[in-house]
C-alpha cells in the first residue's frame, strides 16, 4: 500500500460526500416548501403558508445537522489524506473558509438576499473542493500507474465541473423570483438544480469509489 494515510482518508471523504448529498436533497425540498409558502401567501391562505415555512424550516434543521456531520467527517479524512498527497492541503484551508462563511450566514439567517449569497459561496468553495479531489486521486493514480483511474477522472472532470457551475447559476435564478409566473420558473430551477446536483455527486462517487479500491490494493 503506496498511500496508507490517503486509503483512510479517501473512505471517510466517501462517506462524507454521501452525507452532504443527502443534506442537498433536503436543502432542495425545504426550497421548494419555502416558494410554495409565498405562493400559498399571495393567495390568502395563511394556514398552507405556515404548514410549508414549519416544513421548510424542518427540512432546513436536519440538512443542516447532516451538513456539519458531512463536514467534520470529511475535514478529517482531508487531513489523513493530505499526509500522502499535498494537494488536499488546500482543501483543509479551503473547509476552513467554509466554516467561517456558515458561522457568518448565521448571522444573517433573516435576510434572504444575503443568506441566499452565502449559500452561493458555499456551494462554490464545495465544487472547487470536489475539483482539487479529482486532481489529488489523478496524481496518486498517475504514480500508482492506474491508467484506468486517470481516464475516469479526466472523463468526468469537467462534467462534474459543468454540473457544478449550472446548479449554482439555477441557485441564483430560483433565489430571486417572487411573483407568481416567477415562481414556476423557481420551481423548475430548483428541481433542476437538485437532479444536476444528484447526477454531480453520482459522478464525484464513483471516481471516490474507485479511488478507495485502489488505494487499498
Amino acid at each position: 500500500m503506496k498511500f496508507p494515510n490517503a486509503a483512510k482518508g479517501i473512505k471517510k471523504i466517501f462517506a462524507a460526500e454521501i452525507f452532504d448529498l443527502i443534506a442537498v436533497l433536503l436543502t432542495g425540498i425545504a426550497s421548494l416548501l419555502a416558494i410554495a409558502s409565498f405562493a400559498s401567501a399571495a393567495e390568502k391562505s395563511e394556514f398552507a403558508a405556515g404548514i410549508s415555512i414549519v416544513g421548510a424550516g424542518i427540512f432546513v434543521t436536519v440538512a443542516g445537522i447532516i451538513a456539519i456531520i458531512s463536514l467534520i467527517i470529511g475535514i478529517v479524512g482531508y487531513i489523513q489524506t493530505a499526509k500522502d498527497e499535498q494537494s488536499f492541503k488546500a482543501i483543509i484551508y479551503l473547509n476552513v473558509f467554509a466554516i467561517i462563511i456558515a458561522v457568518i450566514g448565521g448571522f444573517f439567517a433573516g435576510n434572504q438576499t444575503a443568506s441566499t449569497f452565502i449559500q452561493l459561496i458555499s456551494q462554490a468553495v464545495s465544487l472547487v473542493t470536489t475539483i482539487l479531489v479529482v486532481l489529488g486521486i489523478n496524481n496518486m493514480a498517475m504514480y500508482l500507474k492506474r491508467q484506468d483511474v486517470v481516464d475516469k477522472c479526466e472523463k468526468f472532470f469537467k462534467v462534474i465541473i459543468c454540473l457544478g457551475i449550472v446548479s449554482i447559476l439555477l441557485k441564483c435564478l430560483s433565489a430571486f423570483m417572487n411573483n407568481q409566473v416567477a415562481q414556476v420558473i423557481a420551481v423548475i430551477s430548483v428541481i433542476a438544480a437538485i437532479v444536476i446536483s444528484i447526477v454531480q455527486y453520482i459522478l464525484y462517487l464513483s471516481i471516490l469509489a474507485r479511488a478507495k479500491k485502489m488505494l487499498n490494493e
